[in-house]
């Protein structure tokens, strides 16, 4: 992992205490993957369960201000999966999803875990970008179908 300089902030475990602004950045996130979808009504429900079970965690900038999320979604005995990585709009370009994903992806290889993975866009090519940048390599592509009945 190549860790970018926390000068600027620092990551922290989400608590219950949390739960307003992360749900915030929970129901970006969605919207930035299925634009147009409705948010489900359960959503703030997963989200709570995940911080219940610590594994959302928050970028906090220097000056206190919760910008960025990420959380531990999936784990096996050797791996653990980062997903939900978001970043307030007005807070974007500044480095913060690198830092979330980096320093999150370093903890859990210190708790550990062999490997860290995670999905992402291959359309989105910034996000591509900043994941590579902090030492992911793309190792495969994924394809979605779906069967729709036609009315």
């Amino acid at each position: 992992i190549q860790l970018p300089c926390a000068a600027d902030g620092s990551l922290r475990l989400s608590s219950m205490d949390d739960v307003e602004i992360a749900n915030q950045m929970f129901e970006g996130f969605f919207v930035d993957c299925w634009p147009g979808a409705p948010i489900p009504k359960h959503l703030r429900d997963m989200l709570e369960n995940e911080i219940e079970k610590n594994n959302v965690f928050l970028w906090e900038d220097c000056d206190g201000m919760l910008v960025s999320m990420a959380a531990k979604v999936r784990t096996t005995t050797n791996t653990a999966s980062i997903s939900w990585v978001y970043t307030f709009k007005e807070h974007r370009g500044k480095g913060y999803g690198a830092k979330v994903t980096a320093y999150l992806s370093n903890r859990l290889l210190n708790q550990g875990y062999r490997e860290c993975n995670l999905f992402t866009d291959a359309s989105n090519p910034v996000s591509n970008h900043v994941y590579t940048k902090i030492g992911y390599v793309q190792i495969g592509k994924q394809s979605v179908y779906s069967i729709v009945r036609l009315t």
